[in-house]
């Protein structure tokens, strides 16, 4: 929890500079976790990810995708 909003933070870096492979790397695997710890964000976060160019050609492209789907679900939508 306590460096949950540095993450956020590493995570929107991430994407404004268009580091996908970086950005990858931050939200893949995350998805448990945040609906564990009722966060979101993630939601925003792995959308946000998912919105980069050649995303899914990363190593964890699909990793990701999981990741949005679990917080999809934990989150209700």
């Amino acid at each position: 929890d306590q460096i949950w909003p540095e993450v956020g933070s590493a995570v929107g870096w991430s994407v404004r500079a268009a580091r996908t492979a970086l950005a990858v790397r931050l939200v893949a695997g995350l998805g448990f976790e945040a609906v564990f710890r009722e966060r979101g964000e993630i939601l925003g976060w792995a959308n946000n990810v998912l919105s980069l160019p050649d995303v899914l050609e990363e190593s964890g492209g699909d990793e990701l995708l999981g990741t949005a789907a679990v917080a999809d679900w934990g989150c209700g939508r």
